[in-house]
């Protein structure tokens, strides 16, 4: 039995080392075939529609799209094995799962026509009497749609794994917070019927939303789950809410747990990052971004880390391959870091102030209805001690703040630095005066002494 038991501890052990291998193949395989689309814009269209499905029938697909024009690019896919076609006649499609895992996490966006379609299409089916008859991908993908826009449906349809789908797609794509929560209250309503695991899982997500308002009811429910998942929603709830020495504390507790270790190294990074910690934050960014090279989100921390570390001139062709990565991602989100990031590398690596400022001022217009460029800019001032440029950053920071979702702390640290280089030690430290109450002590005392270097700055100019 012992023998046994050393055996399958040697090949669990065996087949994580190779995960990291394993999902950096894929990523890389499903940017190729991606790639290969790029000049076929109804084909990659095509790809990125069939990727919102699991599985889904050919007769659905061809309800939204033109089946004269898109049957050929359909039987292209399947033959270069990217689609599989099941049944006798091939009449249910199923997008390869690497392209589609791919696609959505990176959030790479289907076009608004499409997603109307869809959404017109799913009240139409969610009216019809007959919807139960339809074939099971059909009306499993209804019923989900349908939960996310609060379009009413019969609950005898519904089962609590529905609901759950439709949690974690929403959560995870960006979607209401608030209707995660609201379908959370209605099925824990039957709490008692759930089976354990889906019950756990549906308060996890619950939890996510919860600490994503900041809602202190997230306390409350967290309370019923156990173990090593508690202590990693204790803590993304303390780094949202601005208490990093407190959801470092968790996080660190769980870096090496099982099942949660990769969950806690990001959000460590997170945390750093935003502490300034760079150096920090460098090897848990590395390390994330060498086991999964696909993930645009860790190809941008760790691209952050080298930038803003002591001497990221050394580190300039690794910087050079991380945007070239971005760009090969090919999301909208991942085309707008690679242009952020390609600004603030003219900045920081190639020393030129105006072609980075040009740059980033570009960002500002092509992606104005996010803020992330717009914090650059004031990153950018900062290096060159660009009053002006650095004003005109906070001051369009404030504007978007009353529409947008805008951490206060995050204008607030920009403000302060703004008023250090016009000489305001005092009220500059004074508005950051909370939100450094919460900082470790390192990263306190830095702050305050970059504060005092601004300051100084100006004294001397």
């Amino acid at each position: 039995m012992f023998a046994v038991d050393l055996i399958r501890e040697d090949n669990l052990s065996s087949i994580a080392k190779k995960l990291p291998t394993l999902r950096e193949y894929n990523s890389d395989k499903a940017a190729v075939i991606l790639r290969k689309y790029e000049n076929n814009k109804d084909a990659l269209e095509f790809i990125r529609l069939l990727a919102q499905f699991e599985v889904i029938s050919s007769d659905f697909i061809f309800s939204i799209v033109c089946e004269e024009k898109y049957y050929e690019i359909l039987e292209e896919l399947a033959s270069e094995h990217i689609v599989e076609l099941i049944g006798i006649e091939g009449e249910i499609v199923r997008l390869n799962d690497i392209v589609r895992d791919y696609i959505k996490r990176n959030k790479i966006k289907l076009s608004d026509i499409y997603n109307n379609k869809i959404k017109e299409h799913v009240k139409e089916l969610a009216k019809d009497d007959d919807i139960f008859e339809r074939d099971s991908s059909e009306f499993i993908f209804t019923l989900k749609e349908s939960l996310k826009e609060g379009i009413e449906i019969d609950e005898k349809f519904l089962i609590p794994s529905h609901y759950l789908r439709c949690m974690k797609d929403m959560y995870y794509s960006k979607g209401n917070l608030d209707r995660i929560i609201e379908l959370a209250d209605i099925i824990l309503q039957k709490k008692e019927t759930l089976e354990k695991g889906v019950l756990q899982d549906i308060r996890y997500y619950l939890c996510l939303a919860l600490a994503k308002k900041k809602d202190s009811r997230m306390l409350q429910e967290v309370q019923h789950i156990n173990g090593n998942e508690h202590i990693f929603l204790l803590g993304y709830y303390y780094r949202l809410s601005g208490r990093y020495k407190e959801a470092l504390d968790k996080f660190e507790k769980i870096v090496d747990a099982p099942y949660v270790d990769a969950r806690a190294k990001r959000e460590i990074v997170q945390v750093y990052v935003y502490l300034e910690e760079f150096d920090k934050a460098l090897d848990f960014a590395r390390r994330n971004y060498e086991e999964n090279r696909g993930n645009q989100f860790h190809t941008q921390a760790y691209f952050n880390c080298l930038i803003n570390s002591e001497n990221s001139e050394k580190h300039s062709e690794k910087l050079q391959s991380l945007i070239s990565n971005l760009r090969e991602i090919n999301s909208e989100q991942s085309n707008e870091m690679a242009d952020i990031a390609e600004a603030f590398f003219y900045a920081k690596v190639k020393h030129d102030k105006q072609a980075a400022l040009d740059m980033i001022e570009d960002c500002v217009k092509k992606y104005p209805d996010n803020y992330y460029s717009l914090l650059t800019l004031c990153d950018i001032a900062l290096k060159y001690y660009d009053k002006e440029a650095l004003k005109s950053g906070v001051d369009k920071l404030e504007k978007m703040s009353s529409n947008k979702y805008l951490p206060a702390r995050t204008l607030n640290r920009y403000k302060s630095y703004y008023l250090a280089l016009n000489g305001n030690e005092d009220e500059a430290l004074k508005i950051l005066e909370k939100d450094l109450s919460r900082y470790p002590t390192e990263s306190r005392d830095r702050v305050s002494l970059r504060i005092k270097e601004y300051s100084k700055k100006l004294k001397t100019t």
